[in-house]
């Protein structure tokens, strides 16, 4: 697999212009992320990394690796496309609800046995004549990884270095750097388990919005999802790129979306589809512990 750098600090690379700018590593005051509207968590840390936001793959699906790139909970003020992406995941789990009705709070800390977990969001459809749960805790995709990251920074930093700079040079392809969904896989996982059923306490919903890439990679995991209806437990939406060629954040809209109930996602996640001629591992050649070949 090949990827290419898809944002550099809010910015998109695929057009040429306005041209884009470098930004130092380890600054005195880190720049201000368009996604959060407070300084860019890459830069701010002790130790800093190349502002990338979302990268490409070959096959042009969009895999973001920051946390604050789809519709951060922890953003200082909610934009106006965030709030017009977290209405659309809104309508896919209350259909028919009007927008005015469609309630939400987010980073919601609820303390359980173990200490305290924080929700993203908490969505709520306000409308008595709504058929189906009313309300969903809803987590959004954190950044995901890529393998061989040194290859990328090294990139960015002769790009920045160049005489002959370009948003051409800073979306080159990288052969040999691949995506890692199984990362991300994991991590929302875990948030499934320990949120869904908290969402089922309340005879809610639970709903995780994730990118193109990892939704692809979630469905092959879960293949059981249907469309919608009213006694969905857990949702599993994607958000995919809006097509156009402005420059500035790519903008994104909601796209596929996938309901079940809450055992039927526990079974999908722990007994998964066997091939028909799967090799048994409990029959073949065998060493005893006395060093004797044994065949069953």
């Amino acid at each position: 697999m090949a990827v290419k750098v898809a944002e550099y600090l809010g910015q998109r690379t695929d057009v040429d212009q306005p041209q884009i700018k470098p930004t130092a590593l380890n600054p005195g005051v880190a720049p201000t992320c368009p996604f959060m509207g407070g300084p860019c968590t890459k830069l701010k840390g002790k130790k800093s990394y190349p502002p990338v936001c979302s990268v490409r793959t070959d096959s042009g699906n969009l895999f973001a690796v920051c946390s604050d790139r789809l519709i951060p909970a922890k953003a200082n003020v909610l934009t106006a496309q965030h709030v017009d992406l977290l209405g659309q995941v809104g309508e896919e789990l209350f259909p028919s609800v009007p927008d005015e009705s469609i309630l939400f709070k987010r980073q919601q800390g609820v303390r359980v046995v173990d200490g305290t977990v924080y929700l993203d969001y908490v969505l709520v459809a306000h409308d008595a004549s709504f058929q189906g749960r009313r309300a969903a805790i809803v987590e959004v995709q954190g950044g995901g990884e890529t393998s061989n990251t040194g290859t990328i920074s090294e990139h960015i930093a002769k790009w920045a270095d160049s005489k002959n700079r370009s948003n051409e040079l800073l979306r080159e392809s990288f052969v040999n750097v691949g995506l890692i969904p199984d990362n991300a896989w994991k991590r929302q996982l875990r948030q499934i388990l320990r949120k869904a059923p908290l969402a089922r306490r309340f005879n809610g919903a639970f709903a995780l919005v994730m990118g193109p890439t990892l939704f692809d990679y979630v469905v092959r995991s879960v293949p059981s999802g249907r469309s919608w209806y009213p006694e969905r437990e857990v949702a599993l939406i994607e958000v995919k790129e809006t097509v156009n060629r402005n420059p500035g954040p790519i903008p994104l809209q909601v796209g596929q979306a996938l309901f079940m109930t809450y055992p039927e996602f526990i079974t999908a996640v722990s007994e998964p589809e066997l091939p028909d001629d799967l090799v048994n591992p409990f029959l073949g050649s065998f060493l005893s512990l006395h060093n004797k070949q044994v065949t069953l």
